[in-house]
């Protein structure tokens, strides 16, 4: 399940992840220098390419401008832990200086995927509409050496979604990765709704992401380089009681990234949409305070249990890096092995 843009609620009880993390770690967790076809030493650091040079974007390993080594050396060292408290050295190839805003990040999922990316060297616009609560993550991720930048921005106002990115860009250079997480719902069965619910629905779960993915994909594609993972859900790809309209937008998010995937591949940019399944939320037990019906899921997912806000960075930060560049257009299933296709 994604939080809310103002981090406070997370959104539906059909969309938190279970999956056990997936850790994909380099034979050199450094880094390695630029290959063949990278973007070289030269390049500036918004990540253009040198005119006189011939782009290569299916080649290209990295959006980042400095080779891993050489940031890893100088950048301060972080000291902050994992998930389960135990401090380890970046392995994901390319997050290394990557310039990634994630929205809704003041909220429980989408500060597990802030602190992962922090972790992994990441330069983390931390976009929320509650912008104190943003401003929190961001002191908590400098106390331990993380580079992070709040942006407060409401999602349903599309001039505060440029002007946050923009901020953003202003600050860093560019921007390598987008991670859309803000989210809103609220679980009624469809005839008990009305117009009203399915706009702001809409607005948020699915007008928002499409803002924001238009308002980074124009440095992404002058840069020829980008990754853009949104946080759809398993009700947009199998559907769920008590949330027709969210699962309809959580679908269309899931079409627009396949479809904008086909048209921006031959310019280095990716797009893939991770769906979370039933997650343990202060919203799930605010369903059934009687614990009636989380206890009916577990039932349900083969791992047998629900899924927890830390479940979800680990496959976040890996579609986000170099290890994933030849994955595009995907949607991949986060619920323990609730729903299952291939």
């Amino acid at each position: 399940m994604e939080t809310t843009e103002n981090g406070k609620m997370p959104s539906s009880h059909f969309n938190g992840p279970a999956l056990t993390q997936l850790c994909i770690r380099s034979a050199n967790p450094v880094g390695e220098r630029q290959r063949p076809g990278a973007l070289s030493a030269n390049t500036d650091r918004t990540g253009s390419l040198d005119s006189s040079a011939s782009p290569q974007p299916a080649r290209r390993p990295s959006c980042n401008a400095v080779s891993e080594l050489d940031s890893w050396m100088e950048a301060p060292p972080f000291t902050g832990a994992s998930h389960e408290g135990k401090r380890r050295m970046p392995g994901l190839r390319g997050l290394r200086d990557q310039r990634v805003i994630v929205t809704g990040a003041a909220g429980a999922i989408g500060r597990a995927i802030v602190e992962r990316l922090a972790e992994e060297g990441g330069i983390v616009g931390v976009l929320d509409l509650d912008g104190e609560g943003a401003e929190a993550v961001v002191g908590a991720l400098r106390e331990t050496g993380g580079r992070a930048h709040a942006l407060a921005a409401d999602l349903t106002r599309p001039e505060q979604v440029e002007q946050a990115v923009e901020r953003f860009v202003a600050k860093v250079g560019s921007v390598d990765g987008l991670v859309n997480n803000a989210g809103w719902d609220v679980a009624h069965d469809f005839l008990d709704t009305d117009e009203a619910v399915w706009q702001k629905l809409v607005d948020i779960n699915l007008m928002g992401p499409l803002r924001i993915t238009k308002a980074v994909l124009t440095h992404m594609a002058a840069q020829r380089c980008g990754r853009v993972v949104s946080i759809a859900s398993d009700a947009g790809r199998v559907g769920s009681s008590g949330e027709a309209v969210y699962a309809a937008c959580k679908g269309g998010i899931i079409a627009f990234s396949k479809s904008v995937a086909r048209e921006l591949a031959r310019q280095g940019v990716t797009f893939n949409a991770v769906c979370p399944g039933p997650t343990d939320t202060p919203l799930l037990e605010g369903l059934d305070p009687t614990g009636r019906l989380q206890q009916a899921l577990v039932r349900a997912i083969p791992m047998r249990r629900l899924g927890e806000p830390t479940d979800l960075p680990g496959i976040v930060a890996f579609l986000l890096s170099d290890d994933a560049a030849f994955i595009t257009g995907q949607s991949i299933s986060v619920s323990g092995g609730l729903t299952m296709h291939g």
